[in-house]
């Protein structure tokens, strides 16, 4: 299952956290997982490249992304 949580910060979003898969196929794969990592890289990428928000960022191979303002 993939499990995303939200964190706040002064009132507002200040990060997300990205686990898990989603178990539909085999690793490389599942299409769903492609989905949710394209995504959370767009939203990774609009708020560090087009927003130009510094932010602490952490992704791994084992379905893990962690985006902290």
């Amino acid at each position: 299952m993939i499990t995303v949580t939200f964190y706040t910060k002064n009132g507002g979003i200040g990060g997300f956290e990205a686990t898990g898969h989603s178990g539909l196929d085999e690793s490389g794969k599942d299409i769903v997982c492609a989905a949710v990592s394209s995504a959370l890289y767009m939203a990774v990428n609009t708020i560090t490249e087009v927003l130009l928000i510094i932010a602490e960022i952490t992704v791994n191979d084992d379905g893990f992304t962690k985006l902290n303002l």
